[in-house]
């Protein structure tokens, strides 16, 4: 029955018999006769099928809440039972807003310290979809923005405060800035994020905030892109100052402070605090409550 729970879910999250195979691992016949075997054992119709997948039933709605706790019990169970000495075992699924990615690196080095036999799923995603993920158990925690959006289900434990910088080629920064203001930095052709992103919201609050409307050059959905197009001289990119760790041989690339206004807001992470809660999930935000995952940014990588 796990397996047959897992196929439902897959194919509510896929919505293509063939792709929720493939993510299951299985052939889309053995997919299909596994649904099927689920609707006869449940005596209910779960799927609206015609020559292709349209939705799941209202019934079918109704026994994917209930496959997505049973299996979310099921990882519990297993995940305790590997669990030997206090030493956690088991894989974590994370959930990361991009600009957290550099964080999010030093987050699992120090978890791996302690706990080694610990593996790793990292998925990059916006805050809304991280948010999701956790309340319909795909993730076990998430790294987000932690000042809007956030239902009073999940737990906040505050991890760091993203700044804001202004990358630049060096030839295009002042020479011996270590700051600039939002105003100025429009002045130069922006690349920046896309506008569904967090991050670019705050960015575009502000710009407002100083009184002054941008026209990107160039916008996109990868803070790598902005590096290599400042890089490049392709005007500058607004960043979070924890992201990028400029390497001592980087020449081409400066970061100043954005001022005027000087802004920053809180990253945390995110956990369920209702049932059926993640073991590995539990333990972890225990540690985080003890401060293991703080000031990760003043040491070394």
């Amino acid at each position: 029955m796990i397996q047959k729970y897992r196929y439902l879910c897959a194919l509510a999250k896929e919505r293509h018999f063939g792709r929720a195979a493939e993510s299951c691992h299985v052939s889309q016949p053995t997919l299909s006769n596994g649904l099927r075997q689920l609707e006869e054992i449940l005596n209910v119709k779960l799927i609206d099928r015609k020559q292709k997948f349209i939705g799941l039933s209202p019934d079918g709605l109704k026994v994917l809440e209930y496959a997505k706790r049973i299996l979310a019990e099921h990882e519990n169970l297993k995940a305790s039972l590997q669990d030997n000495n206090d030493r956690l075992r088991g894989r974590l699924r994370l959930g990361v807003i991009p600009t957290a990615l550099t964080y999010v690196s030093r987050f699992i080095k120090k978890l791996n310290e302690i706990h080694p036999d610990l593996t790793f799923t990292v998925e990059s995603m916006s805050a809304p979809d991280l948010v999701r993920g956790i309340l319909d158990f795909e993730l076990d925690l998430g790294i987000s923005y932690t000042h809007s959006g956030i239902p009073p289900s999940l737990q906040v434990i505050d991890l760091y405060r993203e700044e804001y910088h202004c990358l630049m080629n060096r030839d295009d920064a002042e020479k011996g800035a270590t700051h600039i203001s939002w105003c100025n930095a429009s002045k130069f052709p922006l690349g920046m994020l896309t506008p569904n992103m967090q991050n670019r919201q705050i960015a575009d609050a502000a710009f407002k905030e100083a009184g002054v409307q941008i026209r990107p050059m160039i916008e996109t959905n990868s803070l790598s892109n902005l590096f290599h197009n400042v890089k490049n001289r392709l005007g500058v990119s607004i960043i979070p100052y924890q992201f990028f760790d400029l390497p001592n041989h980087e020449t081409d690339v400066v970061s100043l402070k954005l001022i005027d206004p000087a802004i920053s807001h809180q990253v945390g992470l995110l956990a369920s605090q209702g049932e059926p809660a993640s073991h590995l999930a539990q333990a972890i935000v225990k540690l985080a409550r003890q401060g293991l995952f703080q000031n990760l940014f003043e040491t070394d990588s």
